[in-house]
């Protein structure tokens, strides 16, 4: 326990006035008086106060700036959501009072035993202030617990209650007894929160319980220390598809034992991850972490994996210098090129870049609904709405499938991608897109990832416009190397995919419409070609390359 002055105390003495406040309630309901009714808002007033002095004591200690170490803010912080929601268990008190007032006879309450959820709360706030000093993960997970035990009372309580009101019970009644119940598992619920600020001022990052449970599972599995006693958990992300990543580490920093990547998420991502590390290990050891462990609780999938040391791709573009990041740029073509050379084989991808877009364009109208054009006329000249270039363009897709499919990652955006410089090494992660398909899918996405960096600086854009136009050169290459005549056509799709996709997530709409621009502006180049019947069909088609730089 670090030592803040005052801070400590007043937390001790908001979780005592909580508890107090709590067991006076439960006397109170066994005989409802006024006196004993202003007694319980007075205390309640006084737990008010105590919380606005915690979190002015929380918001001075972080902004006054004096080189409070991570852990110390922390601690700070995981104090001031303690109090907020101890406040918030007391005014659930008050709540209760009010209800009682609303009952014919409050005797009716004894047929209800609400003694067994004033015993989980009590007990557990008793425990409060003890937990946060001794920063114990054991305590922190038995107030945790709390919850889902009131969980488990109010589902008993309200499937009685809606039976007795289907038997014709008095309603009026037996809702009252229903939102004070309904007040108890409010209580639960802030009891969780306390518990998950504990083991987040321990921790040093926010994660729910579910997700602390199925860390603990997989670092048994995996032969880690389950103590946590000198556990670090740093968060990486938190991907746009709702999965939480973080790295772990174990051990002094001075002689470091074990570390890993923790990811958790939707069970139906977790496998298709798990089953892309696993065929990546049998192709290409090295590439792709190891699994080290993998377990599956309810709804959620965890996963242990290798931590593989570098920098995401996207780190090496922004910060490196240029012969490192020529460096890193050619080590990531030399994988790719590998990787694609051994997993070809001659068999046609399904290709439905246009597929993939109207999804998307929903979260684009949300964001920018004047986006999507109309189609509009001058005189004999016409020009297609937004929604009749996906639909000529779909019809074409078909027609300009490759001779063969190669193994891709299927997200190969920069922050996807580590270099290790120490072992001039590329390596792939999060690859639960993973499969057999078109090279120029991975393509796409990695180049348009380089030009929506939201980045305007002169010196900046020549490099991502260099970094594009290698890329792109490279794709050029590997595709006269196979072949491929259909390549450009292609290309355009993919890119016009990306284009449109990602200005769902740029806010600065001038940028945002140039991408949107150059989508329009690549699938009218394919419908043009489409209706000009030329000679030699598709690979006539050129791709406007200047459309790829900013």
């Amino acid at each position: 326990m670090i030592l803040f002055d005052g801070l400590h105390e007043n937390f001790r003495f908001i979780a005592l006035e909580t508890h107090s406040l709590v067991n006076a309630t439960y006397e109170w309901m066994k005989n409802p008086t006024a006196a004993g009714h202003d007694r319980i808002t007075a205390r309640d007033d006084y737990v008010d106060n105590l919380k606005n002095t915690i979190e002015n004591q929380c918001y001075a200690l972080i902004g006054a700036g004096k080189n409070l170490r991570p852990d110390a803010i922390s601690e700070i912080r995981g104090i001031q959501i303690g109090a907020v929601n101890l406040e918030r268990i007391a005014d659930n008190c008050i709540n209760i009072l009010g209800q009682v007032a609303h009952l014919k006879d409050p005797a009716v309450l004894e047929n209800y035993n609400h003694a067994e959820c004033f015993s989980v709360i009590s007990n557990t706030i008793a425990g409060v202030a003890e937990a946060f000093e001794n920063r114990s993960f054991a305590d922190a997970l038995a107030i945790c617990r709390a919850e889902p035990e009131l969980d488990r009372l109010f589902k008993i309580y309200f499937d009685r209650i809606l039976a007795e009101m289907n038997s014709g019970g008095d309603s009026q009644t037996l809702l009252t007894i229903l939102f004070i119940f309904r007040y108890f598992e409010r209580m639960g619920d802030s009891l969780l929160n306390i518990g998950e600020a504990l083991i987040f001022s321990i921790l040093g990052q926010k994660i729910k319980i579910h997700q602390f449970e199925a860390l603990r599972q997989n670092l048994e599995e995996s032969g880690f220390d389950t103590s946590m006693a000198d556990m670090d958990l740093e968060a990486i992300l938190g991907t746009r598809s709702g999965c939480r990543v973080s790295r772990i580490e174990q051990g002094a920093v001075e002689e470091r034992r074990r570390d890993g990547i923790f990811k958790e998420g939707a069970i139906p991502k977790m496998r298709a991850e798990k089953a892309g590390l696993d065929r990546w290990a049998d192709l290409a050891p090295g590439l792709a972490p190891r699994v080290i462990s993998y377990r599956e609780t309810g709804e959620t999938g965890g996963m242990l994996i290798e931590f593989l040391p570098g920098h995401t791709f996207d780190e090496v573009l922004l910060n490196a210098d240029e012969a490192l990041l020529a460096r890193a740029t050619a080590a990531l073509m030399s994988t790719a090129g590998a990787v694609w050379n051994a997993t070809r084989k001659p068999e046609p991808p399904r290709i439905d870049y246009i597929e993939q877009i109207p999804a998307r364009l929903k979260d684009v109208r949300k964001v920018y609904p004047h986006f999507l054009r109309p189609e509009t006329a001058v005189g004999d000249a016409r020009s297609a709405s937004t929604q009749q270039l996906l639909e000529t363009c779909a019809d074409i897709q078909s027609a300009i499938a490759p001779p063969f499919s190669v193994l891709i990652h299927g997200d190969f955006n920069l922050n996807n991608i580590v270099y290790n410089p120490d072992t001039n090494k590329v390596h792939y992660i999060d690859l639960h897109r993973s499969a057999y398909a078109d090279f120029v899918q991975d393509m796409a996405v990695l180049i348009i990832s380089h030009f929506r960096i939201p980045v305007f600086k002169t010196r900046m854009r020549r490099r991502l416009n260099a970094q594009i136009r290698a890329l792109y050169e490279f794709a050029a290459s590997m595709a006269r190397e196979w072949d491929d005549r259909t390549f450009e056509s292609r290309m355009a799709l993919a890119l016009a995919r990306s284009f449109y996709t990602s200005t769902r997530f740029e806010l600065n709409e001038p940028f945002a419409r140039a991408m949107f621009l150059r989508a329009h502006f690549l699938l009218e180049r394919i419908a043009s070609h489409a209706g000009s019947h030329c000679e030699r069909g598709w690979e006539d088609f050129k791709l406007p390359e200047a459309a790829l730089y900013y």
